[in-house]
């Protein structure tokens, strides 16, 4: 089975769900299933765009964090979520939109794709146990991973 790299595209007013997300996923990084990467490791002196774009267009999976703040920005929505779109469009990666809070979903380009952290998109922030979503978001991972081999 082959290291599938994890591409986190998320609004930096949801950087602490990020964080748990990123928390949740470290086992499966550290028994080398995934190799997760977000703007947060964006060295100094690197050029931010050149490395979102570097990563982007070569993650296997591609973690959309959906909340307002997601849909407001414009760079997420004009070069990581069509870029997300390109490569799905060509089978290159798969797209996980990954309900954080809530926000309009109605004629995104992601509503057509299976969201986690399960059916009926509760977001997370709607949980009481919010290790339960976040479990049930690194369940879902860690199946589809399995699954591409």
């Amino acid at each position: 089975m082959s290291v599938k790299k994890i591409f986190i595209s998320y609004a930096h007013e949801d950087e602490s769900y990020k964080d748990q997300i990123v928390k949740h996923l470290r086992n499966m990084e550290r028994n080398g299933l995934v190799e997760i990467w977000q703007d947060g490791m964006i060295q100094a002196g690197s050029e931010w765009d050149d490395a979102i774009r570097s990563k982007l267009f070569t993650a296997d999976l591609i973690l959309l964090l959906i909340s307002p703040d997601f849909n407001d920005s414009d760079y997420i929505w004009k070069v990581e979520l069509e870029g997300a779109l390109e490569r799905h469009k060509r089978k290159e990666a798969v797209i996980i939109p990954v309900s954080i809070r809530t926000a309009d979903w109605k004629d995104t380009p992601y509503e057509r794709f299976q969201a986690l952290p399960g059916p009926g998109i509760q977001p997370v922030a709607k949980y009481a146990d919010k290790d339960e979503a976040y479990l049930k978001i690194a369940q879902g991972i860690r199946q589809l991973v399995q699954s591409l081999g």
